[in-house]
């Protein structure tokens, strides 16, 4: 998302936990068969538990543990990352009736792996966690041609590093209820979950807690190895969940989210959390409908709220995908721009149809706001599966409030996803962006094709490029500033996993964000690869 950033929270260790070691298939969203009894019923779902039925017998997924490396600065056991000149040989693996479960899309079990080898020189300032969230469904089905990116069961992937090494890497399921049944452990503490207890989009820091979160559900705690503490409802003020894109203000040190409903209304709720973690403000925003609402844009002054033609269908849910929303051809698209301060007004402004699920660097400006986001011209409207069927466009929206028009200029026309910034810029006009880029021609999900990671000047409207390999590709850059040069925005490195088709496996590039056409300043090879997956955080030491 613009992702969930660090927050300037620095979360408490915790004690790890013990893993199990067999999966079995559960069904995921587990609450189908509530939703589509309160559709039927106009009534709206409770937490529902997982029908008895969906589970299949288990099947061993051992947690494996990588063989400790000696790691030297100058290690040599991970190959640096470059552009091949030559057609890679890869070979066909893991076929499925959906492309979200085939090749790096397919699952991969819990593994730790310590002292890993490194091509390169870390630099000694990383000293801190990466987290990355993604879907690792326990045990899909293979002949399933409806399966949902969005709706595989999380596992969190995290990276220590100190003194110039990576100390650890390790993979870990969120234990929801759902996954820990299937695990066949005890469920953890907290509050019941709404109907969708998923946790597999991102990774947040707030008031000492490290969060695994997705839209419409109830956050999980998590320790810095990984592990799941138990749920959290901030008092049992969170109706709606806690998205996977909040915002931080760091002057005030208030968290902004906006959260959809799928049944019954309020459909979509903003609220602010202090510093603390209290909920100080909930207002509820008029909707006709429940529409998905991915990300919201934060600037000191207002907050901006996409209401876009991807809307709830109950007979989606019947024909059996576990994410419910699709393209409603004729909706409107519109802008809801909401004062921060006094009465909550909403003032809308309506757009040419599409769908954004990511922003970065919204701001204001002496007419309004403007924005620097993705624009996909339409999702889920033949494929439910994921977002295939547009190229994610750069663009940077212009909002004149006093006239209600909103001015979209594309800034790159290939194709991009993922876009980060430097937190530190807070609310204010960032100079640099960074995305996961991919050629112009290409349609595939969230940068299918992406082995680009992209440094784009916002003001001078130029951008770089650094490239992992025809065969590779790069989830998101995670900006990890650097404390001696704390003066200059691009002062730090972009952290990324990266994944070779080649090889079938991942590795961690760190790359300096002031020069990143000079390529991976390290590169850490991990034991295993690591799936297709969203977005992740940097939780320091």
């Amino acid at each position: 998302m613009s992702s969930m950033s660090p927050f300037a929270h620095e979360p408490a260790p915790s004690t790890a936990l013990p893993r199990s070691l067999t999966s079995r298939r559960i069904f995921l969203a587990g609450g189908a068969a509530a939703v589509l009894a309160a559709c039927s019923s106009g009534r709206s779902a409770g937490a529902p538990s997982v029908p008895a039925s969906s589970a299949v017998p288990p099947t061993t997924a051992p947690t494996t543990t990588a063989t400790p490396a000696t790691t030297a600065a100058h290690a040599t056991s991970a190959a640096p990352a470059t552009t091949s000149t030559a057609a890679p040989t890869i070979p066909v693996r893991r076929q499925a009736a959906s492309r979200f479960l085939s090749g790096n899309y397919a699952p991969v079990a819990e593994s730790t792996a310590l002292d890993l080898p490194v091509t390169g020189v870390l630099p000694e300032a990383l000293q801190g966690t990466l987290f990355r969230q993604g879907p690792n469904p326990l045990a899909p089905s293979l002949s399933n041609p409806v399966y949902s990116w969005f709706g595989g069961e999380g596992m969190v992937h995290t990276a220590t590093f100190e003194g110039g090494r990576c100390r650890a890497y390790r993979s870990r399921s969120i234990r929801t209820n759902p996954v820990a049944a299937a695990l066949g452990e005890a469920p953890v503490s907290g509050p019941t979950p709404l109907i969708a207890d998923l946790s597999n989009t991102s990774v947040g820091a707030l008031g000492g807690m490290i969060l695994s979160t997705t839209e419409g559900s109830i956050p999980y705690v998590i320790d810095t190895e990984g592990n799941t503490l138990r749920r959290h409802d901030f008092g049992g003020k969170l109706t709606h969940g806690l998205s996977a894109h909040p915002k931080w203000d760091p002057v005030r040190k208030e968290l902004h989210n906006v959260s959809y409903g799928v049944l019954a209304e309020p459909y979509l709720v903003w609220q602010v959390i202090d510093g603390q973690g209290n909920i100080t403000r909930t207002t509820p925003i008029d909707l006709p409908a429940s529409t998905m609402v991915h990300t919201m844009s934060l600037t000191d002054t207002y907050v901006v709220i996409y209401d876009l033609p991807v809307e709830f269908d109950a007979n989606v849910l019947s024909d059996g995908w576990v994410v419910p929303y699709r393209w409603k051809q004729g909706r409107p698209a519109r802008l809801g721009i909401i004062p921060r301060d006094g009465q909550p007004t909403v003032q809308w402004i309506e757009i040419d149809p599409c769908y954004v699920f990511h922003d970065q660097g919204a701001h204001d400006t002496a007419t309004g706001i403007e924005v620097t986001l993705v624009a996909y011209d339409r999702v889920f409207d033949t494929d439910l599966g994921g977002p295939t069927e547009a190229v994610p466009r750069l663009e940077r929206w212009s909002i004149d409030l006093a006239v209600g028009r909103v001015t979209r200029t594309v800034l790159d026309d290939r194709a991009h996803e993922f876009p980060r910034v430097n937190d530190r810029v807070g609310l204010t006009a960032p100079q640099y962006l960074y995305t996961v880029g991919s050629t112009p021609t290409s349609t595939g999900p969230f940068g299918d094709a992406g082995n680009l990671v992209v440094k784009h000047d916002l003001r001078s409207g130029s951008a770089e490029t650094v490239s992992f390999g025809t065969a590779s590709t790069t989830g998101e850059a995670v900006f990890v500033a650097d404390p001696e040069r704390s003066d200059a925005e691009d002062g730090g490195w972009l952290i990324s996993f990266v994944y070779d088709a080649v090889s079938d496996t991942s590795q961690i590039a760190v790359v300096d964000a002031a020069d990143i056409t000079a390529g991976p300043v390290a590169s850490v090879q991990l034991p295993t690869r690591v799936p297709s997956g969203f977005h992740g955080t940097w939780v320091p030491a």
